[in-house]
């Protein structure tokens, strides 16, 4: 028989309710999902060595072009870690987060200025928040992806293409994730 797209949209949101309570009884997992990331230990240690990993000199301070690359290495490992992906800062912006965050007016950013931008960028509220971003993302690939990949598959069979017919589900959806990266204006 046929799945009515309803059911499975219930379905689906019931066992992300219930995935999301579980965990909330750990809550090192809640920063992956976006929840208290700005002040997790996780992102305090990747400030902390991508300053490291810049300030080769080892003089205790990032100057602009050693900013962009601490930011550049820190949102490498974040958007490999969390299920979507934030955009970097362009190196035109660094000038304006140096002016606000050099609070030694040296031109140059201490460990915990540099902390403080960090978690100053990623403490964003309301849809523009990293747990909004990554629940729509996570919904689009839990829900919508499969939802349209079953449909295709359906309408490839009405349609009579059977050697398409054949191609497994997976395959579609990494074919349509791959399309919606292209195309949609979600950070998937």
């Amino acid at each position: 028989g046929t799945l009515d797209p309803r059911i499975i949209v219930t379905r689906s949101a019931s066992i992300i309710v219930t995935c999301t309570h579980q965990l909330m009884k750990w809550p090192r997992w809640l920063p992956r999902l976006g929840l208290g990331f700005s002040t997790s230990p996780y992102l305090q240690q990747a400030i902390r060595t991508s300053f490291e990993q810049v300030d080769v000199d080892k003089s205790g301070t990032l100057d602009p072009k050693e900013l962009y690359i601490a930011l550049l290495l820190l949102y490498d490992v974040l958007n490999g870690v969390l299920p979507c992906h934030l955009p970097v800062p362009t190196f035109r912006n660094v000038p304006r987060l140096m002016q606000k965050y050099d609070k030694t007016m040296t031109g140059t950013l201490t460990l915990d200025e540099y902390s403080e931008l960090c978690r100053a960028l990623f403490h964003k509220r309301g849809r523009q928040s990293i747990f909004v971003t990554a629940s729509v993302v996570l919904l689009v690939k839990m829900v919508a992806l499969p939802l349209l990949a079953r449909g295709i598959k359906r309408g490839l069979k009405a349609a009579g293409a059977s050697p398409l017919d054949q191609v497994p589900m997976f395959v579609l959806m990494f074919g349509l994730d791959a399309a919606a990266k292209q195309t949609l204006p979600l950070p998937l």
